[in-house]
């Protein structure tokens, strides 16, 4: 992975073994990386999804957490309040994320991101952001 700046996980069914956990951390480690892991809400299988998620986010020194409940628009939304649809309207920093998405994009199932203090509490991202 030495020309690899971005990892995209989607939704890891199976939990990661220590020394694929180890080779992400020295990875994520060599500076100017970035991790994205995506989860599921606490339907079906979504907490284990969760765990999976979390660990390796614990592991590569991450205070971000994927909240174990679900997200849902009772007004935008595409026949099911769980099925969030949304804009995608990034940061102007990661503004090559929205390339070529013209239409609202699909939530199916969302959960919330959070983030973990220093005590070990878990707190809202809004929170998060405020102190960065």
């Amino acid at each position: 992975m030495v020309d690899v700046d971005i990892l995209i996980i989607g939704q890891p069914t199976v939990a990661f073994t220590p020394e694929e956990i180890n080779a992400i951390k020295d990875w994520f480690n060599t500076g100017n990386k970035v991790v994205w892991i995506a989860a599921d809400s606490d339907y079906g299988p979504g907490p284990s999804i969760q765990e999976i998620a979390n660990l390796l986010l614990e592991n590569i020194g991450s205070s971000l957490r994927i909240d174990l409940c679900a997200v849902e628009d009772p007004v935008q939304n595409a026949k099911k309040p769980y099925r969030v649809v949304a804009n995608v309207e990034p940061d102007p920093a990661a503004e090559e994320v929205k390339t070529g998405v013209v239409n609202p994009v699909l939530y199916h199932g969302p959960a919330l991101v959070a983030y973990v203090a220093p005590n070990g509490t878990w707190k809202p991202l809004e929170g998060w952001l405020r102190r960065t």
